[in-house]
């Protein structure tokens, strides 16, 4: 491992870490009961994770759920889903057990993520006062910071330009994730409980979308 892949490691543990010790040191549940929901559904959807071709890392429809979380729940709530889900999508079926480094790098990416989309909610809904808006904004973030911190690190890696790594990962999310961005904004526009029943009954659909986009990427594989 070279320097710089050291450096950046630690640089996105240590923000990692203090993010979730101010976030979490700051407690505070609005809705329990639908938080609860929205917990086991994200760790339920964590398992439906897809391996991009030509890239060393999977993709996972948990992204939805944060979405929703940024938008309807706490800051430390929303931490906790991003931990959850990022630990369930490190560990779940891996042909080789991962490191506690990189599971720990992927929680901090997810934490990151969560906390840049969690003040660009705040700021976008007192600018705009609209929380679609808001959320249009909270995707944007999401998609390029998480992207960005991936993409860094495997470049790394790899040995190879972030962009070259960036381009490869927004190819192939993209559309999956414009998709599932669609599916959290239905969601958001409910309050509490009626968007944690919206995601639920949005399971099937969930997972058909997982089937069908894992059978693509499969044979685009295989092709190579």
């Amino acid at each position: 491992m070279t320097t710089g892949t050291k450096l950046y490691l630690g640089s996105a543990l240590g923000l990692g870490l203090l993010l979730a010790a101010f976030g979490l040191s700051r407690w505070q549940s609005t809705d329990l009961p639908a938080y609860a929901t929205c917990l086991l559904l994200t760790i339920l959807v964590s398992t439906l994770k897809v391996k991009l071709p030509g890239l060393d890392g999977t993709y996972s429809l948990n992204f939805i759920f944060l979405l929703v979380a940024v938008a309807e729940f706490t800051l430390a709530e929303a931490m906790l889903l991003a931990c959850a889900a990022a630990t369930v999508q490190s560990l779940w079926r891996r042909k080789n057990r991962p490191t506690a480094v990189q599971i720990g790098f992927n929680v901090a990416c997810l934490i990151i993520t969560v906390t840049a989309c969690y003040g660009v909610n705040q700021l976008a809904f007192q600018a705009f006062g609209s929380k679609l808006i808001a959320l249009l904004f909270v995707a944007a973030v999401y998609f390029v910071v998480n992207t960005c911190l991936v993409a860094g690190i495997m470049a790394l890696i790899a040995g190879e330009r972030i962009l070259i790594v960036w381009r490869q990962w927004f190819l192939w999310s993209f559309p999956y994730y414009v998709v599932g961005a669609g599916i959290a904004w239905a969601a958001s526009m409910s309050d509490g409980r009626l968007s944690t029943r919206i995601l639920g009954a949005s399971l099937p659909f969930l997972y058909l979308m997982y089937s069908y986009y894992r059978e693509i990427l499969g044979r685009t594989a295989e092709a190579r």
